[in-house]
């Protein structure tokens, strides 16, 4: 059994957006290969949505009368965020989230007619 190994990496650093780094084991005495490697980058990537990105499309009830973009609070699955509309809004309306700008919540009013 060998005992002195070393693993060398190949990496190709282009794009390492859900790639792998490959490089192979060699034997340190002589620089001979044992076995090829891969190993897998863990990491957020570019199609990775976040909690935050998973709300768009979501509603709440506003809960104060709100000016056309002013930041207010509003809760979406018992989380309070911070919210934007463009639209002045009032106690009781509903909004949907429509984007995201950073972590406030870019939302619109959605009218009940």
């Amino acid at each position: 059994m060998r005992s002195s190994i070393v693993i060398l990496f190949l990496a190709f650093f282009t794009n390492l957006d859900g790639q792998a780094l490959k490089g192979r084991v060699l034997d340190k005495s002589d620089n001979t290969p044992i076995a090829d490697v891969q190993i897998k980058l863990i990491g957020k990537s570019a199609s990775t949505k976040t909690n935050a990105d998973g709300m768009i499309g979501k509603h709440s009830v506003v809960n104060a009368d709100v000016s056309p973009n002013e930041h207010f609070y509003a809760k979406i699955d018992g989380v309070a965020w911070d919210c934007l509309c463009s639209n002045s809004l009032l106690k009781g309306d509903k909004v949907r989230v429509v984007s995201l700008e950073s972590t406030v919540l870019i939302t619109e009013k959605i009218d009940l007619n």
